[in-house]
């Protein structure tokens, strides 16, 4: 069966075969129990988040705390006018929460859909979602999807790499781009620098993308417990870079009222 992959060795079509992927020229890669497939072309090891991040995410996510996010996903999915059967390509997808949103708004659909992260811990946890997605293990910068078959990408908080993004996409595909905005989790940041910062917002100017839309997407969550403040710090990249000085104010917390806020970025590929 003929998929959209292309072999990460020497990028000719790969078509399933029982349990695996296989090219013409027979390199094959199995598909694992779970029900991934690595097309990572590294060494063996940990790469990206580890598991108490993305455990600590998954809990968090599925609370329901960035609800806001993931709806306005859906809103800006649904206003697109794809095909009957679009490809959708979640890039960094994590533990799979965005890829879910993706899915639900587009009930009349029947997507193909597609998830990679260069953690494959990530996609054990994506693959509990039971979501029928094709994920795979690979990089941003490599992304191993033929050309011109993505009718939409996302991209939540994951590296960006523009060639990649234009190579996969159809001509007048769509890209859904969300990322932090300046005020983002400022309550967290409050409470464990002395000198916080706010996030710095580059240019939304993309070459070889036409910026459909912007919306902020704004809420104040309040988390009732250190329990639930503990999981919101361990899914950022904070919890690693703070200091055990600093990690001692979070766990004084017993309750926190924090601003989670998003600038959503819709694109539309250039002909």
């Amino acid at each position: 069966m003929q998929t959209a992959f292309i072999c990460p060795i020497c990028k000719a079509p790969l078509a399933r075969e029982g349990k695996s992927l296989l090219c013409p020229m027979r390199h094959t890669f199995d598909i694992a129990k779970s029900g991934y497939v690595n097309l990572l072309l590294k060494k063996a090891g940990q790469h990206g988040d580890n598991d108490a991040m993305l455990a600590a995410r998954q809990g968090f996510l599925n609370s329901g705390y960035y609800s806001h996010l993931a709806n306005a996903l859906k809103e800006a999915l649904a206003s697109l006018p794809l095909p009957a059967s679009p490809a959708i390509l979640d890039c960094g997808t994590g533990e799979g929460y965005y890829l879910e949103a993706a899915r639900s708004a587009l009930p009349d659909a029947s997507p193909r859909l597609y998830g990679f992260d260069i953690s494959k811990q990530a996609l054990l946890f994506a693959a509990k979602r039971r979501l029928d997605a094709s994920l795979f293990v690979a990089s941003a910068y490599a992304v191993p999807i033929a050309d011109g078959t993505v009718d939409a990408a996302l991209l939540f908080f994951s590296p960006f790499c523009r060639e990649e993004l234009l190579r996969t996409l159809k001509a007048g595909g769509y890209l859904l781009m969300a990322v932090p905005a300046e005020e983002h989790l400022w309550e967290l940041k409050q409470l464990i620098y002395d000198t916080p910062y706010r996030n710095a917002l580059s240019p939304f100017d993309i070459e070889g993308f036409t910026l459909l839309s912007h919306r902020h997407v704004e809420r104040v969550i309040d988390l009732a417990s250190q329990e639930e403040i503990q999981l919101l710090f361990q899914m950022t990249p904070y919890y690693y870079k703070t200091s055990p000085r600093d990690k001692e104010k979070v766990r004084a917390a017993d309750t926190l009222a924090v601003t989670a806020a998003f600038e959503l970025l819709v694109y539309q590929k250039q002909s």
